[in-house]
C-alpha cells in the first residue's frame, strides 16, 4: 500500500516527539511498518523508555517534593536514573521549591499549632516549602512530630470533603485500616496514609471522587490521576462515575 504524502508529512511532524506506536496509530499503519518506512527516511521517534505520559508528569511533578527519587521510580515503574533526567528536563526539583526563604511569624505559629496534628506533607503543601524544610524547622522549634506518618479521622475527612461520620463508617464498615491513640487527655483515631491509599485502592466505590483535589494527601499513588482523569471526563460527558 503506498504511503500518501499526508502521511508522511505526519510522520516528520512527531519525529522526536513521540513513540513509534503512537505514531503507528495516528497514521492507522502497523507499528513494523511505521518502522520500515521510517528507517528509510531517516526519521527517529522516541523510544518507549523515554516516553513520559502526560499523568506520570503530572505526578513526578507533585509528588517530588515528598518522595525520593527511588520511591518516585518504584511507584513510576522506571529506574532511578530515568526519573532523574526527567525531573532536570521539567526544570523541577526538591531543591529549587523554597531555598534560605525566611520563615515568617505567621508560618512558625502554623508549625507550632499544627505539626502534631496534620503529616508533615500536609503542612508542606500548605506553606509552599518543601517536606524537609518543614521537618528541619520544627526539630528547631523543638515541636513534637511523633505523630507525622499518620492522620485523624478529622483531617481525612477535610481532604475528601466528607462528613467525620463517614470515615467512621468507611472504618467500622468496611475495614479501612486505623489505630486508637492516646494523645495526652484524649483519645484519637489514626490512620497511616499510606495504608489508607492501599485500602482506597480496593474501595474505589466508596469515594465521591469529585471532591478531592489533587495533592491534598500526598504522597499520592500513581493511579489517583487515572481515576481522576477518568471521572472528569465522564462528568464532561454528562455522566457521574466513580
Amino acid at each position: 500500500m503506498e504511503w500518501s504524502e499526508k502521511e508522511i508529512q505526519i510522520m516528520y511532524k512527531y519525529q522526536g516527539v513521540k513513540t513509534l506506536k503512537e505514531v503507528a496509530e495516528i497514521v492507522g499503519r502497523t507499528k513494523v511498518a511505521v518502522k520500515h518506512k521510517a528507517e528509510r527516511l531517516g526519521i527517529k521517534y522516541l523510544s518507549e523508555k523515554d516516553y513520559w505520559s502526560e499523568d506520570e508528569e503530572f505526578y513526578l511533578k507533585n509528588n517530588i517534593k515528598y518522595l525520593t527519587y527511588k520511591q518516585l521510580a518504584k511507584k513510576l515503574n522506571r529506574t532511578v536514573c530515568s526519573v532523574k533526567k526527567k525531573v532536570y528536563s521539567m526544570g523541577i526539583s526538591e531543591t529549587k521549591q523554597v531555598t534560605n526563604k525566611p520563615w515568617s511569624e505567621s508560618e512558625v505559629a502554623y508549625i507550632e499549632r499544627n505539626y502534631s496534628i496534620y503529616p508533615a506533607s500536609v503542612i508542606a503543601k500548605k506553606l509552599n516549602r518543601s517536606v524537609s524544610a518543614v521537618k528541619h524547622k520544627a526539630s528547631r522549634l523543638r515541636v513534637n512530630g511523633i505523630y507525622q506518618n499518620t492522620i485523624t479521622f478529622s483531617v481525612l475527612a477535610s481532604c475528601f470533603d466528607v462528613s467525620y461520620s463517614t470515615v467512621r463508617r468507611w472504618a467500622k464498615e468496611f475495614n479501612m485500616p486505623y489505630k486508637v491513640v492516646n494523645r495526652g487527655d484524649i483519645y484519637l483515631y489514626d490512620i497511616d496514609v499510606g495504608k489508607f491509599w492501599e485500602w482506597a485502592e480496593k474501595h474505589k466505590e466508596l469515594i465521591c471522587w469529585n471532591k478531592y483535589s489533587r495533592n491534598s494527601l500526598p504522597p499520592e499513588p500513581y493511579w489517583i490521576g487515572v481515576i481522576k482523569k477518568n471521572h472528569n471526563k465522564e462528568e464532561s460527558d454528562g455522566k457521574w462515575k466513580i
